[in-house]
């Protein structure tokens, strides 16, 4: 997901793996101009995120029931549920409804 938005997004300038240490991250920062991209060594992902699941992922955490999203895509629900599926397994969930936030969680 962190590289998802490396490239689509002007306003993420780098990503880090967790086990990069705050000194490196400095390193990297501080070698590099202003407003410029950061690309550092990362481990090779089997799942990719790409638009179309960010696109599917929208339907799939709104209030939108099954038919619905079958009418919206033109797909039978196997189809549906195998998408939902696939989502949940590259974002590392269970479901995608795991990702939600409760409403009583605040952002500071």
């Amino acid at each position: 997901l962190a590289r998802f938005w490396l490239t689509e997004c002007k306003n993420v300038i780098a990503v880090f793996d967790a086990a990069t240490s705050v000194q490196d991250i400095i390193r990297n920062v501080s070698q590099h101009q202003s407003g410029e991209k950061i690309l550092t060594e990362q481990r090779d992902y089997r799942f990719r995120i790409n638009r179309k699941d960010i696109v599917k992922m929208k339907y799939f955490l709104s209030e939108s029931g099954m038919e619905e999203l079958q009418d919206r895509f033109m797909n039978s629900s196997s189809t549906m549920y195998r998408w939902r599926k696939e989502l949940a397994v590259k974002f590392g969930v269970r479901e995608p409804r795991y990702l939600l936030l409760p409403d009583s969680v605040t952002l500071l």
